[in-house]
């Protein structure tokens, strides 16, 4: 499995128009998914994946911001073509959508026999697989050990609600269920929990109320659509400073209790144990990688 990234915000851009490519290069999201699938019509299809590949292949990369591809569904030949186009530029992870146990061993394999032909080392691409189908739900664990290379696991609820017949709504109610799932088996197995996009990228409110839901049960990151929403997505994802220094204070805390042999100790009269000061570590590994 690749090394961890720093992932709050992952913008989606179409794979089609390279202007909005150069943009969101640009922007302070912490990775880029370049969208071959629903963003791209069917004729425009081989044209984008011409110029991601292009874009890949000659962009010089200073690693902090991820490159993402989202192909099309690898059991279609749009979706082998993506594969055999992108994977030789090197993209940092791809997502593959409608994610199931037999597409993701696809997936896997074809990538595995392109970085062997080429001498790349194995995994060197990453996979995250994108659940949005009811068959995803229901083999989300088996999804999710198909292939050593899936670094994240993140939600499509467009899709998903679509297929179950149901509105897709500002509250969200009607993903409670699979978002709570999805978030679960992410941090079983490791990996990143990323959340599907909020569609009106003009209602901030409900934005930052989305975020903050979806981060509340254990998601850690989020995809977004439109530039404006990237600021919103890293500010939740983000420790304070106030988050930072209570971080501190519970890890120095701890380490002294330690020292003298305790397995617990009290701060401002609450009690700090291993989870607790285990959790105050994660925020400031978080915060140290933010801040690179």
């Amino acid at each position: 499995m690749q090394a961890q990234r720093l992932r709050r915000s992952l913008l989606y851009t179409p794979g089609s128009d390279g202007r909005k490519i150069e943009k969101a290069v640009g922007l302070d999201s912490d990775g880029i998914i370049f969208d071959l699938e629903d963003a791209v019509s069917p004729d425009q299809k081989p044209a984008a994946r011409a110029t991601v590949a292009a874009f890949l292949r000659d962009r010089a990369r200073d690693g902090k911001k991820e490159m993402l591809v989202r192909v099309n569904q690898v059991s279609t030949e749009p979706g082998i073509l993506d594969l055999l186009a992108v994977v030789p530029a090197m993209p940092d992870t791809l997502v593959i959508p409608k994610a199931c146990p037999r597409d993701i061993v696809a997936a896997d394999v074809i990538i595995s026999g392109i970085e062997v032909s080429l001498g790349m080392a194995p995994d060197s691409v990453g996979v995250i697989p994108l659940i949005e189908t009811a068959e995803g739900v229901e083999t989300l664990a088996e999804v999710i050990r198909s292939a050593s290379r899936i670094t994240g696991v993140q939600l499509g609820a467009e899709d998903l609600t679509k297929e179950l017949g149901v509105t897709r709504t500002r509250q969200g109610a009607e993903i409670v269920y699979v978002r709570n799932r999805l978030a679960l088996a992410a941090r079983a197995a490791g990996i990143d929990a990323i959340d599907t996009p909020f569609a009106d990228y003009k209602d901030e409110e409900g934005l930052k109320a989305d975020i903050a839901y979806c981060r509340s049960i254990g998601m850690t990151a989020k995809t977004a659509i439109h530039p404006g929403q990237i600021r919103h997505i890293n500010a939740a994802f983000t420790p304070t400073d106030a988050e930072v220094a209570e971080a501190k204070a519970i890890v120095e805390a701890y380490r002294e209790a330690v020292a003298k042999g305790l397995g617990a100790c009290s701060l401002n009269g609450k009690m700090i144990d291993v989870p607790i000061a285990e959790r105050a570590q994660k925020i400031l590994d978080k915060a140290a990688r933010i801040n690179s």
